[in-house]
């Protein structure tokens, strides 16, 4: 593990993959109080909307699945992390202009989420190709601090939901800024070509 963190590619992707998977997670989080409190969903009907995001999700896996290899992670983690920006400022400006409307919160999730799921994979290998001989350990630190980063910040959530949805989309931008943060440092790392 001392010997991954050492390594700023790593660090990099790590937080790349951390800060994606926390932006879902922070929807996640909040979203069941959002929909039934605040937007009077009942449960069926926050499970129906639940699955615009869901549904995002299962279709980005299978596009990284089927087109990784043929664009290029830098590619992928390039697009994942613009479509990551875009979905979170639109959440923002939903949450500040539409805020009694379950489509203005659960489309820009769903844009959050097809974003997350193109990317991730491609951070994870990345990740796992800086030490082959690591992968094990490189698989199992990224995925801890994929998790504890999402529950202190579902912890935040929590602590200050209130009656507004603005906790969830703050969350959503932080992490997406986090995670282009660490994307730009794994340009600068070289970690993924300029082109």
């Amino acid at each position: 593990y001392a010997l991954l963190l050492a390594e700023p590619r790593f660090r990099a992707f790590a937080l790349f993959g951390a800060c994606m998977l926390c932006a879902v997670y922070a929807f996640v989080t909040g979203a069941p109080y959002v929909a039934h409190e605040l937007l009077g969903l009942s449960a069926s009907e926050y499970g129906l909307w639940a699955g615009v995001p869901a549904a995002a999700s299962l279709l980005g896996f299978a596009i990284a699945a089927r087109v990784s290899r043929r664009v290029g992670a830098a590619r992928m983690l390039t697009a994942g992390t613009g479509i990551s920006l875009l979905g979170a400022t639109i959440l923002l400006a939903s949450v500040a202009l539409l805020p009694a409307q379950p489509l203005a919160l659960f489309l820009p999730a769903a844009i959050v989420s097809f974003a997350q799921s193109i990317s991730l994979p491609n951070a994870l290998a990345g990740a796992l190709g800086i030490r082959p001989g690591a992968a094990g350990a490189a698989s199992g630190l990224m995925g801890f601090l994929q998790l504890a980063l999402s529950a202190l910040v579902a912890q935040g959530i929590a602590a200050f939901g209130g009656n507004s949805a603005w906790p969830i989309a703050i969350a959503v931008r932080g992490a997406t800024l986090c995670a282009a943060v660490a994307y730009a440092r794994l340009r600068t790392h070289g970690a993924l070509p300029l082109r």
